[in-house]
């Protein structure tokens, strides 16, 4: 099942983040193939770099 949702997405799904975001997905009200090509999912983002850091530069 995993293997038709990822071929059937044009998001470029790992099958480890499609089963882990599916789960929570089934808690949700929405629909999964708009689900599946426009996840709701953000990147991470890459932590500031402190200003205390720059003192030991």
């Amino acid at each position: 099942m995993l293997e038709l949702m990822r071929r059937r997405s044009s998001y470029k799904w790992t099958y480890c983040r499609l089963a882990r975001y599916f789960k929570l997905n089934l808690m949700t009200c929405k629909c999964l193939l708009h689900w599946l090509n426009q996840p709701d999912i953000k990147e991470w983002e890459k932590p500031p770099k402190l200003a205390q850091l720059s003192l030991f530069d």
